[in-house]
């Protein structure tokens, strides 16, 4: 069943994306104990921000094509579209956010896949 699966590598993203989101600012305070040359997080660090985007992505692409539950589907787009602007804005800075802001997107988008399956099991909504 492609549904399941695409919404278990969502929730799998989404939950690894807010352990990354809660280890950075261990890393920074790690990293300023050890040396006081730089002030960033790593490149690779970054990018990790970028996988989860394009995991995440694909996850949703794939269970809203499966899923015949409209609100669910527009749920799942507008909460990546919001987690896409945040990390860009992280690196852009278009608006001030605050750090916290990331967090609403990421769980929204683990409550929906999470939604999706036990709805798709329980009432066989799913188009697969």
């Amino acid at each position: 069943m492609i549904q399941s699966k695409t919404d278990t590598l969502g929730i799998l993203a989404g939950i690894l994306c807010m352990m990354h989101c809660l280890a950075t600012p261990f890393l920074f305070v790690a990293k300023s104990c050890v040396s006081s040359c730089c002030e960033s997080a790593p490149r690779w660090w970054g990018l990790i921000d970028i996988g989860f985007l394009a995991v995440s992505l694909y996850a949703v692409y794939r269970s809203s094509q499966s899923s015949s539950r409209i609100m669910v589907k527009y749920g799942m787009w507008f909460s990546w579209l919001t987690l896409s602007f945040i990390i860009t804005n992280e690196y852009v800075s278009f608006l001030s956010l605050s750090e916290l802001a990331i967090y609403l997107p990421a769980i929204s988008l683990v409550a929906l896949h999470f939604y999706n399956i036990r709805t798709c099991s329980r009432l066989g909504c799913c188009t697969d």
